[in-house]
């Protein structure tokens, strides 16, 4: 999380405005819903809810998708809880059933 934090005092007052514009400006691309590719969506309970609510577009738009909404986090949440994080990681790529009380399942 240090990193992170160090990293992020770097930006300048112009890099942080572009930042700002694109993410306010950000809409889902048209053909989304023709997407194939299997889509692990990931969005932490302390997040403002524009995140959330792109997750549940997100998830909603791609047809093999799945999402989750993981309580205690926020945005740096492979920062906040990196075992945690590597775990829901390993098995969406192992196919293995993603378990843990903290996941609760978007849409």
């Amino acid at each position: 999380m240090d990193k992170y934090f160090d990293d992020s005092k770097t930006i300048t007052a112009g890099t942080l405005e572009q930042i700002l514009v694109e993410n306010a400006s950000f809409s889902l691309p048209e053909g989304l819903e023709r997407c194939n590719v299997p889509t692990l969506v990931l969005v932490g309970q302390k997040e403002r809810s524009i995140m959330l609510n792109s997750a549940k577009d997100l998830v909603s738009a791609i047809p093999a998708s799945k999402g989750y909404l993981v309580q205690g986090v926020g945005h740096g949440f492979s920062f906040e809880d990196p075992k945690l994080y590597n775990e829901i990681i390993r098995a969406w790529f192992t196919d293995k059933q993603i378990s843990s009380e903290r996941l609760r399942v978007l849409l």
